[in-house]
C-alpha cells in the first residue's frame, strides 16, 4: 500500500510539530509521499515546512501566495502521484493506523472514499495521548450520499482517504468559495461509492485561528452557493430536498442573531414551502435569495457568529 499524503497549510506553525510527526508516522507504516501546500503563510510554518522536508524522503512542500484552502487542495492533489490519498488540513492530528483501516474499508466495500469520524484536541494534547484506531471496525455503504450530504457534512476531509481516481473525477473543486469539504462531498456524492468506518480517524483542533468556522455566516453562505450551483444537474427531488435544508438553516439563523429580520424570515418560510412545487427552474434563484441572508453577517465577524 503506498499513499500520497497531502497536507494543505496556513499559518499552523503552533500545531505543526504535532501533525508533522503524526503524519510521518503514518507514512512510515504504509509507505508513499508527503506533499505538503504552504498557502502564502507568515507565521514561520513555511520554515517549518522545509525543515521538515529536508529531513525526510519523498517530502515535497510547494510554496504559493495565499489563494484559499481550496486553491492548495487543488495544487496538492495535482502533484500527488499514488494510488491512495489522503488529505490532511494544516491543524488535525491523523491517528495512528487510520490509513490502514480506511484503505481495508475501500477495498471491502468496492469503494471509491471512505471516511471515519473525528473528535477534538487542544493545542496542548500531546499525540502519545491519542489511541491508535481500532482494528476491525465498523464498515457500512452510505445508501444515499447524496440525500446526506445535503443534511449536513458527512465528514471532514483529514478523516478520509480516497481513490486516486476518484478524486480525478470530481477535481479541480471550484476555487470561488472557501470551502473544500462540502464541493469535494457534493461531487463525490454523485460519482463514487462512498463507505463510512466507525472509528475515530483524525483530531480536530478546537483553538485554531483562522477557521472558516470561525464565521458561521460565511460558512453558511458559500455552503449554499456551492450548493446552488450543484443542483441543476441533480434529480428534482435532491434539488427540492436542498432548497428546504438550505431555508430551514437560514431561518433559524436569521431569527435568532439577526435583528429585524421578520420580513427576511418570511420569505424563507415562503421559500421552504414553494420548494414543494415542481418549479426546478426556480431553485437556483430561492438558494441565491437564501444565501443573501448571509450577506451582511458575512462581512461582520466582530458581532455575528
Amino acid at each position: 500500500m503506498t499513499v500520497s499524503y497531502v497536507l494543505t497549510v496556513y499559518n499552523k506553525a503552533a500545531y505543526l510539530p504535532a501533525v508533522l510527526a503524526a503524519v510521518a508516522a503514518e507514512r512510515q507504516s504504509t509507505g508513499g509521499e508527503i506533499v505538503i501546500v504552504d498557502d502564502g503563510s507568515t507565521d514561520g510554518s513555511s520554515e517549518i515546512l522545509d525543515g521538515f522536508a529536508r529531513g525526510g524522503i519523498d517530502v515535497t512542500v510547494l510554496h504559493q501566495g495565499n489563494q484559499g484552502v481550496v486553491s492548495a487542495t487543488n495544487a496538492g492533489l495535482r502533484t500527488a502521484r499514488l494510488a491512495y490519498i489522503r488529505l490532511i488540513d494544516g491543524d488535525d492530528i491523523i491517528v495512528r493506523g487510520s490509513t490502514r483501516l480506511l484503505s481495508t474499508a475501500l477495498e471491502a466495500a468496492g469503494s471509491g472514499y471512505a471516511f471515519g469520524r473525528f473528535a477534538d484536541y487542544d493545542l496542548g494534547a500531546v499525540q502519545s495521548d491519542f489511541p491508535p484506531a481500532r482494528e476491525g471496525a465498523t464498515v457500512e455503504i452510505v445508501r444515499d450520499p447524496l440525500a446526506d450530504m445535503i443534511r449536513m457534512q458527512l465528514f471532514i476531509v483529514s478523516a478520509t482517504l480516497g481513490r486516486k481516481a476518484a478524486y480525478d473525477q470530481v477535481t479541480p473543486l471550484p476555487e470561488t468559495y472557501y470551502i473544500q469539504d462540502t464541493s469535494l462531498g457534493l461531487r463525490l456524492a454523485t460519482t463514487t461509492r462512498i463507505a463510512r468506518v466507525d472509528e475515530v480517524c483524525c483530531y480536530k483542533a478546537t483553538t485554531a485561528a483562522g477557521q472558516i468556522s470561525d464565521n458561521k455566516a460565511r460558512m453558511f453562505r458559500d455552503t449554499t452557493r456551492i450548493t446552488r450551483d450543484f443542483l441543476r444537474v441533480w434529480p428534482l427531488r435532491y434539488q427540492a430536498a436542498a432548497v428546504r435544508r438550505n431555508a430551514t438553516r437560514a431561518y433559524h439563523y436569521a431569527r435568532r442573531h439577526i435583528p429585524q429580520s421578520r420580513l427576511r424570515c418570511a420569505s424563507l418560510v415562503a421559500i421552504r414551502l414553494l420548494s414543494y412545487l415542481p418549479i426546478a427552474p426556480l431553485f437556483p434563484r430561492y438558494m441565491s435569495w437564501i444565501a443573501d441572508t448571509y450577506d451582511m453577517p458575512a462581512r461582520d465577524r466582530r458581532v455575528f457568529p
